[in-house]
C-alpha cells in the first residue's frame, strides 16, 4: 500500500514498505533517464574576484540530489553508487553524438543521506576533456547492491544520471566578414583562445572589437614566447 503525506516544503511520497527507496531527484516517472550535457566551451566560472573561461576551466562542479521515498532516519544512510562508461541503451540522447570514450567524473563514495533528511546533495567533479571537439559519456547509477543495504532502488527512470561531456567550439552564426577582418580566419582553437583570454563567450559586440583585437594580439605574442616549442597555429591581424 502506498501512503501520501503532505509537507510544508513540498509533497513527499512515503511508501509503506519494509525499506525506504532512493533515487535521483529531477526525474519524472515514465520519462527518459536524466542527461547532463556539459560543454566546457560555454562555461564561465566566477569565484569571488576570479573569473575563468575556456582552457582555464579544468573542472566543473555539478550537484545532483538524491531523494528518499520513505521516512527520515536517526542515522546517516549510505547510497551505493557506481560510475561506468555510458552505452547506447542508457539514453537516446547518446545517438546524437559520436562518443569517444568515458567522461572523467569524480565524487566521494559512498554517497550519504544524512540523519533526519529525505534528500541530500551529491557533488560531482567533471574534468575537461583532453581532446577538443570530442564527446565523452559516463553514467552514475544507484547499483542493484543498494537493495541489500538500507534502501531499495527507487523508480527505474531515477536510478541513473547520464553525463555527456565535451569541449566543443562551433563557429558562431554572427561570425562574418567583419569579424574575419578584426580577428582573422575562424578556427576552433582560435575561438578557445579568445574565450580564455577575454573571459567571454559572445563576440558580436562590434563596439569593442578593436580593443579585443589588441588584447588578443598581445596575449598570443606572450603565449608563443612562453611556449616556443608549441606555439599556436593561428594569428590575429595587427
Amino acid at each position: 500500500m502506498i501512503s501520501l503525506y503532505g509537507c510544508k516544503e513540498d509533497s513527499i511520497l512515503r511508501y509503506d514498505e519494509t525499506l525506504d527507496s532512493v533515487y535521483f531527484e529531477g526525474t519524472t516517472p515514465g520519462e527518459q533517464t536524466s542527461v547532463q550535457e556539459i560543454n566546457f566551451a560555454e562555461r564561465i566560472v566566477r569565484n569571488n574576484d576570479i573569473v575563468l573561461a575556456g582552457d582555464s576551466v579544468n573542472t566543473l562542479t555539478i550537484k545532483l540530489v538524491l531523494r528518499v521515498m520513505g521516512w527520515e532516519a536517526d542515522h546517516d544512510r549510505k547510497v551505493s553508487l557506481n560510475v561506468r562508461p555510458a552505452v547506447p541503451e542508457d539514453s537516446r540522447t547518446l545517438a546524437n553524438h559520436e562518443i569517444s570514450g568515458p567522461a572523467n567524473l569524480h565524487m566521494k563514495l559512498p554517497a550519504i543521506i544524512r540523519q533526519g533528511r529525505l534528500r541530500d546533495t551529491l557533488v560531482v567533479t567533471v574534468e575537461r576533456p583532453s581532446q577538443r571537439q570530442a564527446y565523452y559519456a559516463s553514467v552514475i547509477e544507484i547499483t542493484a547492491e543498494q537493495s541489500t543495504h538500507e534502501f531499495l532502488q527507487g523508480p527505474e527512470e531515477g536510478l541513473k544520471q547520464v553525463f555527456i561531456v565535451t569541449d566543443h567550439y562551433e563557429k558562431p552564426s554572427y561570425w562574418g566578414s567583419l569579424l574575419d577582418y578584426y580577428y582573422g580566419e575562424y578556427s576552433p582553437e582560435k575561438h578557445a583562445f579568445m574565450v580564455t583570454v577575454l573571459k567571454m563567450t559572445n563576440f558580436d559586440n562590434t563596439r569593442i572589437v578593436r580593443e579585443n583585437k589588441q588584447k588578443l594580439h598581445e596575449a598570443l605574442e606572450r603565449y608563443n614566447k612562453e611556449h616556443p616549442n608549441a606555439p599556436k597555429d593561428f594569428t590575429f591581424p595587427k
